[in-house]
């Protein structure tokens, strides 16, 4: 009798101390984000004189906010992807001119009825585009606007480009 009481005390004992780590408050994520550890605060060695830079999104682009100068946030735009219909005509682009942002992803999808490039030595863009006798053929492609100023894209197919078959590619 003394051993079935000393196993129901210790079951109870059990259960009762189960019920209480389980039923303790439960930190959410949320919560735990917003605890600051100390070790959290103190910068890596020579870091300590390093100023916080912070970029906030938005629709747009983003703000740069240096917390080191008073001064206004200063807007970035976020790159963005530019889809381009092109034809490349005897001896011709068209549009002749585009214009995109540094970072932007520039996507193009040239129609053509005869052999042709798309050239962009700076950018390292080069793309054959095949219509010739077959009729005409589309190609789409991209590449990204990785560095600014004011480039020619041609045509590398024989005399095309010394005919005209050039245009401009401005990347601010």
């Amino acid at each position: 009798m003394n051993k079935i009481i000393l196993i129901i005390i210790v079951i109870l004992v059990v259960i009762i101390g189960g019920y209480f780590l389980l039923s303790e408050k439960e930190q959410t994520l949320e919560e735990i984000e917003t605890q600051q550890s100390p070790s959290l605060k103190v910068p890596a060695p020579g870091f300590e004189s390093v100023p916080e830079t912070v970029v906030m999104p938005n629709e747009k682009g983003s703000e740069l906010l240096d917390e080191s100068v008073n001064s206004e946030p200063v807007f970035i735009p976020a790159p963005i992807e530019h889809k381009i219909s092109m034809n490349a005509n005897n001896f011709s682009f068209s549009p002749s001119s585009l214009s995109v942002n540094k970072g932007d992803t520039v996507t193009i999808t040239m129609s053509t009825s005869g052999s042709h490039t798309f050239t962009i030595n700076e950018l390292s863009v080069n793309e054959s585009l095949i219509g010739g006798f077959y009729g005409s053929g589309n190609k789409t492609f991209s590449f990204i606007a990785n560095r600014t100023g004011t480039f020619e894209y041609y045509c590398s197919v024989g005399g095309h480009r010394g005919a005209g078959m050039t245009g401009s590619l401005i990347v601010e």
